[in-house]
């Protein structure tokens, strides 16, 4: 019984973390459309916050980053996004243009 139990709570808070991310990344994406990429990034954050973690949400965060200015942070959403879907041509070239206009270039140690 404790685990039908279980099971039920942790399939209803699934399905409300995904609704409520449904919600934050729509609210993004006008963010996003309408220049304001700090609230985008705000937005999206939600839904990791909520423990949903894709390559799409980590992808979109990098694009707000770099399209607000910020270089730096929008490298590592990048990288996650390929770790999740290391086939996003998007997301191979997008971080290839921000890795190439980083002024501090990162040496291997190798």
């Amino acid at each position: 019984m404790n685990k039908v139990l279980s099971f039920l709570l942790f399939t209803f808070y699934s399905i409300t973390s995904a609704n409520d991310c449904n919600i934050q990344f729509k609210k993004a994406v006008q963010f996003y459309e309408a220049k304001q990429y700090a609230s985008s990034v705000e937005q999206f954050n939600r839904c990791l916050d909520q423990g949903i973690k894709n390559a799409e949400i980590y992808y979109n965060i990098a694009n707000a980053q770099y399209k607000d200015g910020n270089l730096a942070l929008a490298i590592l959403p990048f990288e996650k996004a390929l770790k999740i879907n290391p086939l996003d041509l998007d997301a191979i070239h997008n971080l290839t243009i921000a890795q190439s206009q980083q002024l501090d270039k990162q040496v291997s140690i190798d």
